[in-house]
């Protein structure tokens, strides 16, 4: 399959869902982020984080506690559309 196709298949595939991705318990406070946040805290401010996949930005939403800036990446346009609104709603300004 191509790789354009296969792009295609998955971004059709999440953006039918990308709204309950946000308010998803199961996304928005599992126990890997309070891992993630332990982590990332026990080390020197790091200036730069990047989220691959980051879906509608939850797992940045932690980095940006505590990293100076925090680059959230989705193939999906919905589900970054969505972070990055959450990202403003919750005045979150070192997320792009």
């Amino acid at each position: 399959m191509a790789r354009k196709q296969v792009k295609r298949q998955v971004q059709q595939q999440f953006q039918q869902s990308a709204s309950g991705y946000l308010n998803s318990s199961i996304h928005a406070s599992g126990a890997d982020l309070d891992w993630i946040a332990k982590e990332v805290e026990a080390h020197p401010s790091p200036s730069l984080a990047l989220d691959l996949a980051t879906g509608t930005g939850h797992t940045a939403f932690v980095l940006s506690r505590f990293c100076r800036r925090v680059i959230g990446y989705d193939l999906t346009p919905e589900m970054r559309d969505i972070a990055a609104q959450e990202a403003g709603r919750r005045e979150i300004d070192n997320i792009t």
